[in-house]
């Protein structure tokens, strides 16, 4: 198997390479009998040390997290995550097939942050003195270029204006998949939801977990118009 091991804020340390890929090779050799990629992540954020593993089975990922205050635990900690994972899921990862026919489809996740005027937010650079945002060239900017787009307030004494900031988007991909691999995958990543192709209807689908323990599905219908008129 390939293990590709990165250090973030911290100093690169061989030994700490050497146990985590190998005592990861340990763990995959119990319940998989096939190559895979496998990509390691250890950093110091504050006081925790931080272990993440990450393993592509068959079209699926596995995912596995954990901190503590010692990296060697962090490790193993995250390795007994994952184990669990690779036992629960052992005979439905053997038998997944890849769906071949369907191709992926992709979505937009953007993070957007509230403020009064654009560049306020943490971080951000600050607004150009001017009442218009202005571009590299010292032009006024359009608002997609900027990064922010203005939102009329309503329901007040006196409607305002105000920005909305797009802090950051990521082009993801919808992988297909049935249902029943969704619900796995998103065990396997431990995912408050996942959006992926349904590989029958080739839409979008959103499936989540619900306060209840069950799981939700919000499917998407190309064919349906949202100019119908209401029942």
């Amino acid at each position: 198997m390939q293990v590709a091991v990165s250090f973030r804020h911290m100093e690169t340390s061989p030994a700490l390479r050497d146990y985590a890929a190998e005592k990861l090779e340990h763990v995959v050799a119990k319940y998989l009998r096939y190559p895979i990629d496998a990509k390691v992540v250890l950093s110091v954020e504050r006081f925790w040390n931080i272990a993440k593993f990450s393993l592509q089975v068959r079209g699926l990922s596995v995912k596995s997290e954990e901190k503590s205050e010692d990296m060697y635990s962090s490790i193993d900690l995250a390795l007994d995550k994952l184990e669990r994972q690779l036992r629960r899921y052992k005979d439905k990862i053997r038998e997944h097939r890849p769906i071949e026919d369907v191709a992926d489809r992709s979505f937009a996740v953007q993070v957007l942050a509230h403020s009064d005027e654009p560049g306020t937010e943490e971080g951000a650079e600050p607004a150009p003195e001017s009442d218009e945002p202005l571009n590299k060239d010292g032009e006024i900017a359009d608002p997609s270029e900027f990064g922010y787009i203005d939102v009329a307030i309503t329901g007040a004494s006196k409607a305002s204006e105000t920005h909305v900031t797009v802090l950051r988007t990521q082009m993801h991909a919808a992988k297909p998949m049935t249902v029943a691999e969704a619900v796995m995958q998103l065990d396997l990543q431990d995912m408050a939801f996942l959006v992926f192709t349904h590989a029958e209807t080739r839409t979008i689908n959103v499936i989540y977990r619900r306060g209840d323990g069950n799981y939700g599905l919000i499917e998407t219908d190309p064919d349906l118009s949202g100019n119908a008129a209401p029942n």
